[in-house]
């Protein structure tokens, strides 16, 4: 009979070391947050207005995701959103916000993307925004989040002389353009901001953007610069033109340009890193 209530107790025990979920509701807080994309990283092609969607992942000091929070999240328009939900009073969380079109990423609950291909090019469905926002239940009942774009913005433009160019040549109308890429991450962490991996994203032919815009990409980088190759194929009528390009930086929440010389001949080519 010892031995029984024994483990008996143990078994309480060990149950009510490993419940992750309060006991009482007392201990829970109404907390609401405003949550909007950075408008500073939405100036450019990619204009986060086809954005839709937010999730928010809670997680504990240790990192350990708690599947018993939840948020309730509303679209508000404009890349704006509000989130409700519940904390435990006094205790310090992590939250993930991370923003998005529907159905297009599969946040994983350790806060990873992977990249199985990369989409297509000038599609801004592969836009995302994000944060990382320490809390303690409590504190405050509605908090502000600012969203920032984890990925880079590749971009490829026809310069100005090269347009000039190409108009004399009557080479204005079905331009195409293909990219290769090789050395991209297909991992990345919205938790840390860690990339992993080196894979080749390779983007099928497409029709040109809008002059000067060529084509462009989203692409996971990191918090640290990095560097990878590329082919540009860009074809107008008859008229083909293939750039073997090295070492296009990459960053997270910025753009790289490339710039130049698509259309006509293979001449010049400026590549700039820029900060949204």
């Amino acid at each position: 009979m010892r031995k029984t209530l024994l483990f008996f107790f143990s078994a309480v025990l060990l149950f009510a070391a490993c419940s992750k979920e309060p006991v009482s509701d007392a201990e829970w807080v109404n907390t609401s947050f405003t949550v909007e994309t950075d408008a500073a990283a939405t100036k450019t092609v990619g204009d986060a207005s086809r954005i839709d969607d937010l999730t928010v992942l809670a997680y504990d000091k240790a990192g350990n995701y708690l599947d018993y929070i939840a948020f309730t999240c509303i679209y508000n328009g404009d890349g704006r959103f509000s989130a409700r939900g519940r904390l435990v009073r006094g205790v310090e969380y992590t939250l993930l916000f991370f923003a998005a079109e529907q159905q297009v990423y599969d946040l994983h609950t350790d806060g990873t993307l992977t990249f199985s291909d990369f989409g297509q090019l000038n599609d801004g469905a592969r836009d995302a925004f994000s944060a990382v926002k320490k809390v303690v239940g409590g504190e405050s009942a509605s908090l502000s989040v600012s969203l920032k774009r984890p990925f880079a913005l590749l971009r490829i433009l026809s310069s100005q002389a090269d347009q000039a160019a190409a108009q004399a040549k009557g080479r204005t109308s079905g331009v195409k353009c293909q990219v290769v890429l090789d050395k991209v991450p297909n991992k990345m962490n919205l938790l840390t901001g860690a990339v992993e991996g080196s894979a080749q994203a390779s983007f099928d032919q497409v029709s040109a953007y809008s002059a000067p815009e060529l084509a462009f990409a989203f692409l996971p980088a990191g918090e640290s610069k990095i560097y990878i190759n590329g082919v540009v194929t860009v074809t107008a009528d008859t008229f083909t033109s293939v750039r073997n390009i090295a070492n296009i930086p990459l960053r997270r929440n910025c753009q790289t340009k490339l710039e130049g010389d698509f259309l006509t001949t293979e001449g010049s080519l400026d590549i700039t890193l820029e900060t949204n």
